[in-house]
């Protein structure tokens, strides 16, 4: 991996050295936009996983060899993100989520037991301890951190997996799209960690990119631990036939949800209010006026539970031979392949169980990212299905009588604009399922001849992981 990591750099020097020659004579702002361009046909991308040494003048460097547009762009962004944060700070029911596994893990510590409302994986609570140890205000301010910076990371990490720089004014409208979209202003504001989840899953590709699957199945066993959203991405592991990794990632939450069991037997609290709600939690939620599964929205229109229990499996195989497809005829790079073999898996995920909340979309931003490279019709298919996917809705609490005139919570009642909201997310999931397929029939150019769905020579399949 160094070694890739230094012959790029090697590359990226040499292609600034020989664009800088050719430009002598004509000034240094000449030499200064030659070697912006070779920055940016070089691609980002240095083998880190995560932010290190130098992250920040690589940041700063291709944001200043973006466009003036791409520059407009970002500064909107970040105007934009700044109001947001703000206004996702404000309000009721700020740190919903968070607040009921702050309080299991603070009761845990304190010999108690305090089970309400938390439905996650037991081994979540010990990832939680060094936060409950706080205050929860001190607590509920981490976490928003967290947050934010797993957006930016997102932003970093799927950049340098397909090799665009910061600076490209696509990145940056993407980014202000984002920045606009309400599940994630929904997701941020109650804290949920399904925002939390979307930064592991940038991370688990990028190191799928970069061959190191250990790496990989240690972030995705952690993500596991807090929320079991990303368990499709298991499937990329398995396929490579990396039994080893396979396991780690497995057992991470499996060890460190029976080591809590233990310490909460140990201090006395009581398991049996957390196996009560989550039995109470699973069984109710289906009711919810926000639920965007396919079921759902069958009851919401009135139709047969034939026409749901039809649709359902109609995505269910669709979902499953896009997957087939794709990982038979790879067409991209290692990290790409994986995003593009799991995307289907979660469009089943999100639509096809008893419930699904709007901002488990957010889970589709990766593909998003991937769609960015090249402007095929598969790649803007998957583009409009994402925004529309997580974009409902637009500016979160500033809409017109959001959300009391679209749900009534209180008797479980969602209203026409509700509907009109949850259909917009589905819609768009299922425009992204439709992209998948496309993907996977995508006529791609070898050798100087289109072929129908077979990979480049440059392609990668899992199993060479």
């Amino acid at each position: 991996m160094n070694s890739e990591a230094e012959a790029g750099a090697d590359a990226g020097a040499g292609t600034e050295a020989q664009a800088e020659a050719g430009v002598q004579g004509r000034g240094a702002k000449g030499r200064e936009r030659a070697k912006g361009r070779a920055r940016a046909e070089a691609g980002p991308g240095d083998g880190r996983l995560f932010f290190g040494a130098g992250s920040g003048t690589q940041i700063v460097q291709e944001l200043k060899d973006g466009s003036r547009w791409a520059k407009g762009l970002w500064a909107a962004t970040v105007l934009v993100g700044l109001i947001d944060a703000y206004r996702w700070h404000s309000g009721a029911a700020f740190a919903y989520d968070s607040q009921a596994v702050w309080q299991a893990a603070h009761a845990v510590l304190h010999g108690t037991s305090s089970w309400n409302r938390f439905v996650y994986p037991p081994g979540c609570l010990l990832i939680a301890a060094p936060l409950a140890a706080l205050p929860f205000r001190g607590a509920e301010l981490i976490v928003y951190l967290l947050q934010i910076f797993g957006i930016a990371y997102l932003l970093w990490s799927m950049t340098r997996m397909i090799k665009i720089p910061l600076g490209s004014a696509r990145v940056a409208c993407a980014a202000l799209l984002l920045a606009l979209c309400g599940q994630l202003g929904i997701a941020a504001h109650y804290e949920n960690f399904t925002l939390l989840l979307v930064p592991f899953a940038a991370a688990y590709f990028l190191a799928i990119d970069q061959k190191r699957p250990m790496a990989a199945a240690v972030v995705l066993g952690i993500s596991l631990t807090l929320k079991p959203l990303l368990v499709p991405l298991l499937l990329v592991l398995l396929l490579a036939r990396r039994l080893r990794e396979t396991a780690v990632a497995v057992l991470i939450p499996v060890v460190l949800s029976a080591i809590t069991m233990l310490i909460v037997v140990a201090v006395n609290a009581d398991p049996s209010g957390f196996i009560h709600e989550v039995k109470y939690t699973f069984s109710s939620n289906s009711a919810k006026p926000w639920n965007i599964s396919i079921s759902a929205m069958a009851g919401y229109l009135h139709a047969p539970d034939g026409v749901s229990l039809v649709v359902r499996l109609l995505v269910v195989a669709v979902g499953l031979f896009a997957t087939w497809r794709i990982w038979k005829r790879p067409q991209s790079g290692a990290g790409e392949q994986a995003v593009w073999v799991t995307a289907p898996l979660f469009v089943i995920l999100i639509l096809c169980f008893s419930f699904s909340w709007g901002y488990y979309a957010l889970l589709l931003l990766p593909l998003g990212f991937v769609a960015l490279r090249q402007d095929r019709a598969t790649d803007w298919t998957v583009r409009i299905g994402v925004f529309l996917a997580v974009a409902p809705p637009i500016l979160v609490y500033t809409l017109p009588g959001y959300p009391n005139s679209y749900y009534q919570e209180s008797v479980n009642r969602i209203l026409g604009l509700g509907i009109l909201l949850n259909g917009a997310s589905v819609i768009g999931i299922l425009i992204v399922l439709g992209g998948t397929v496309l993907h996977a029939y995508q006529a791609v150019e070898v050798a100087g001849e289109v072929r129908p769905g077979v990979g480049t020579p440059k392609a990668e399949t899992a199993s060479n992981l």
